[in-house]
């Protein structure tokens, strides 16, 4: 999964109100967008505006980038937007009660969260619990992938031996 920053500065003819208006008549046109999971479109006070992109990968976010957007908000804008791109390695949805940790590090997640338990401040037992319960799924599919068993997993020994403690 990526993310990316895309910012460019406003015309001062584009103030809050129109760039408000511009925004929530091109939202729904976001949809058909191909391997783009979720659009933020954002503006500040200081005459910027933009959006937080969240891409499936990143040459659908390249190729999105390089067609016709591009040549819409030179257009529009005046300038080349600033694009920045990042790869997402966890990402806790409050509104769900989730954390999904992303890529080939999954399993070491659950022990820097323990880590970080024991060292506080930060979460204690139970949180970390609560986020190691809800990685484990992927753990166990990590540790399928790597034909060892559940039992065998690093993390799920770290999870039960935490669970036995609280």
């Amino acid at each position: 999964m990526i993310t990316a920053i895309v910012r460019y500065k406003l015309p001062a003819s584009i103030d809050r109100d129109a760039c408000l208006a511009h925004f929530t008549r091109i939202a729904p046109g976001f949809r058909a967008a191909g391997g783009l999971i979720s659009k933020h479109f954002i503006w500040s006070k200081l005459g910027n505006a933009g959006g937080v992109y969240q891409w499936e990968t990143l040459a659908d976010a390249e190729a999105f980038y390089s067609g016709p957007w591009l040549k819409g908000v030179v257009e529009r804008y005046g300038m080349q937007p600033e694009i920045e791109f990042y790869e997402v390695f966890a990402i806790t949805d409050n509104a769900a009660g989730t954390v999904k940790v992303h890529g080939v590090a999954r399993e070491r997640a659950v022990p820097a969260c323990a880590a970080q338990a024991r060292s506080g401040p930060g979460p204690g037992p139970q949180e970390f619990l609560d986020v190691g319960q809800a990685v484990l799924p992927e753990l166990h599919a990590l540790a399928d992938e790597e034909g060892l068993g559940a039992e065998q997993s690093a993390a799920h020994r770290l999870i039960g031996a935490r669970r036995s403690a609280i």
